[in-house]
């Protein structure tokens, strides 16, 4: 009997398509209240935030968000819309959309640490974390450079639980 062990493949659903990149203007509101609030020297820089359908990984760990500079293609694309952009943050909707509003916050302050303004020519500067460690690194050699000596000084300054 034809048709009695399911559909045939005539009758399938067409494939879903992955849902495209999305510029995100409520995220880019929230962005501007973070530059006013911690990041005047990103006053001038044109910011845009970028939804895309998954969050990256490294390391096994969920990167929710990227931070960086705007590429040449992309400006090309949005000059005459938008005007010039520096920087872009992409954002992994299927981890942001876990995020409390809090959590969120903290993200995108995150991201806009990475953008450092402009340096002596003009040129728009990403710059990388203050530290970067391995917890076991710590727990076998202690803060054995200034950065880590810095950074764990800082971190036990703060009320614990983090998990508020």
């Amino acid at each position: 009997m034809k048709g009695s062990h399911g559909p045939t493949s005539s009758h399938r659903p067409p494939p879903k398509r992955p849902m495209d990149w999305e510029r995100l203007q409520l995220v880019e509101k929230i962005v501007d209240e973070i530059v006013a609030e911690h990041h005047p020297h990103l006053a001038r820089a044109k910011i845009v935030v970028l939804g895309k359908p998954k969050a990256g990984k490294r390391g096994g760990k969920v990167n929710v968000a990227k931070a960086s500079k705007a590429a040449a293609a992309l400006n090309a694309l949005v000059k005459d819309e938008i005007g010039e952009v520096h920087y872009q943050i992409a954002i992994g909707l299927d981890g942001w959309d876990k995020l409390s509003p809090k959590q969120r916050r903290i993200v995108l302050d995150h991201e806009l640490m990475h953008f450092a303004g402009q340096d002596e020519a003009g040129k728009w500067v990403l710059v990388g974390h203050d530290v970067e460690a391995f917890t076991a690194e710590i727990r076998r050699h202690g803060a054995w450079t200034l950065e880590l000596e810095i950074f764990c000084r800082e971190a036990q300054q703060l009320a614990l639980p983090l998990s508020a």
